[in-house]
């Protein structure tokens, strides 16, 4: 019974984590599932002109038709040719790998088909998803078509633009943390003070203390003492013109 539940876990954490893969780049954390389009819809598609041929794909999942058009039924790219209204695997869900890119936000995604193409090896296919402005849509940018001696194309490598967001921390931050960082170090050393060299105690370890309980009332009558001076209404709590 104990094995039973115990599997049941492990299916389940499977189900859960789906497809999902990660890539950081260049400071850049890439979601790569968040492009993963269902099966229920029609996959990512691009059109060579210069030969016709069309291609399918999808992100880290199986692409529609390949899944039904091709044997492989793990395909995620495919190749149509309207000449001869074939399909071909250009490589399959079950054989990939990620890589980031190294001069660039990006990532690389290789996929290897189980069928062979020509004299040269399997089919292949890089997909390269270079990060973009964070506006920006999913967009194919090019096929390039290695052509094998024998006339077929073998190596697909499809260029992508993607929507990126930096994980880098933006300067308002920096700015905060400084601050932040800054103060600490302040009320640490300044209490060390106080209780090893002035011998205080209780609330009177704390820096400043008379100046940080009224440290409220003066940012509000300051507010206050720059209102009147704009509008032009009297407010004097203890303030005066010099």
């Amino acid at each position: 019974m104990k094995f039973i539940i115990v599997g049941i876990f492990l299916i389940s954490l499977m189900i859960a984590s789906g497809n999902a893969v990660t890539v950081t780049s260049k400071g850049v954390e890439i979601d790569l599932s968040a492009f993963t389009l269902p099966l229920t819809n029609t996959s990512y598609s691009y059109t060579v002109q210069e030969t016709k041929n069309i291609y399918y794909f999808n992100i880290m999942d199986q692409a529609v038709p390949c899944d039904t058009k091709v044997g492989d039924k793990n395909s995620s790219v495919c190749q149509y040719i309207p000449g001869q209204s074939k399909y071909y695997s250009f490589g399959s869900f079950n054989n990939y790998t990620v890589s980031p890119f190294t001069d660039e936000p990006g990532a690389s995604i290789s996929y290897s088909s189980f069928t062979n193409c020509g004299k040269v090896g399997f089919r292949t296919t890089f997909l390269q998803l270079s990060c973009a402005k964070p506006n920006t849509q999913f967009e194919v940018t090019s096929v390039v078509e290695p052509q094998s001696t024998g006339g077929v194309a073998c190596q697909l490598t499809i260029n992508i633009n993607i929507p990126c967001k930096s994980t880098f921390i933006g300067g308002g931050w920096i700015f905060i943390i400084v601050i932040l960082s800054v103060a600490v170090l302040y009320i640490i050393v300044g209490s060390i003070i106080n209780w090893k060299v002035r011998h205080q105690h209780g609330s009177q370890i704390f820096p400043n203390i008379e100046f940080w309980k009224n440290f409220g009332c003066l940012i509000k009558d300051g507010v206050f003492f720059i209102k009147g001076k704009i509008t032009r209404t009297p407010h004097t709590p203890g303030y005066e013109q010099i």
